[in-house]
């Protein structure tokens, strides 16, 4: 089948109702990348599903009969369900086995989505390090200790020979755009990458996420941080036009989790993060 990031975007481009999407998209978190297969120890029940997705579990199980092969009058549909007996499901908690396919209907068009490094820019004015090379920036040693959130700084006045980064789009550098940018790279450093370059494309689909799609701030830092924690999403995530493009799919199964966690807990606890409370205190402090 097609990588998982096809089979993501094959969802999305679908008819399917937003419950059958919601399922779909959420057993792709769990899902190999290569294969689409769900590993035994992700595998999940009708109740971790319901959970996660937040529906109900006669919804859940509704939409995975609707899209399952077995169920399909002409043998195609988006996910193969291996489910045992009874007998196995009470004695040995055996579990539904998903392999998550693409239908034959819905592959046209679709192509490998792989990240593309940017080439680096040149920069032709004159400098006194003209014709040195600058050393690319190797991994954080910090790797594993507190992220460093670069929106509590003080801003230094620029001196007169600096000039200032400017989005092509509108002319005026956006302190909002560039902080979304920044956190994500630190977040990157902090998980053992290299330091990204922070491109004025980066600029550009943080200032989208902002204004054309609607998202706050604090939602974008929210759903940064639980990305960047998470197993399958801070390999996936190394780009700010990578996280706007898998927001939606990130939000949702992020939501999931913090339903489990509200009923865990008995509390209301909306984009809490736990493991690294002066982080979110200082986002919230930082201007916007």
């Amino acid at each position: 089948m097609p990588d998982i990031w096809a089979f993501m975007r094959a969802v999305r481009n679908s008819d399917l109702s937003h419950p059958v999407k919601h399922v779909l998209l959420t057993l792709a978190s769990l899902a190999d990348p290569a294969t689409g297969v769900i590993p035994e120890r992700f595998t999940p029940s009708l109740t971790d599903l319901s959970r996660m997705t937040s529906l109900g579990r006669s919804t859940v199980a509704e939409s995975l009969k609707a899209v399952d092969v077995e169920n399909s009058e002409n043998g195609e549909g988006w996910v193969k369900r291996v489910q045992p007996s009874m007998k196995d499901a009470r004695m040995n908690k055996a579990k539904t086995q998903y392999a998550l396919l693409v239908p034959a209907s819905a592959q046209g068009g679709l192509v490998q989505d792989v990240d593309q490094p940017e080439p680096p820019k040149v920069d032709t004015g004159a400098s006194p390090g003209d014709g040195l090379v600058q050393e690319p920036d190797g991994a954080s040693p910090g790797a594993g200790h507190e992220v460093h959130d670069p929106t509590t700084e003080e801003t230094k006045p620029p001196s007169s020979s600096a000039k200032p980064r400017k989005e092509k789009k509108d002319g005026e550098f956006r302190e909002d755009a560039d902080r979304i940018c920044r956190y994500l790279a630190e977040w990157v450093v902090r998980n053992g990458s290299k330091r990204p370059t922070i491109t004025d494309k980066w600029r550009t689909d943080a200032r989208l996420m902002i204004d054309a799609d609607k998202r706050s701030l604090e939602q974008i830092r929210a759903v940064i941080a639980w990305s960047q924690r998470h197993h399958f999403w801070r390999s996936r995530v190394l780009s700010v036009p990578r996280l706007r493009s898998e927001f939606d799919a990130i939000r949702l199964q992020m939501e999931g989790q913090n339903e489990q966690d509200r009923q865990r807990s008995g509390g209301n606890q909306p984009y809490r993060n736990p493991e690294n409370q002066d982080d979110y205190n200082d986002w919230k402090k930082a201007p916007a």
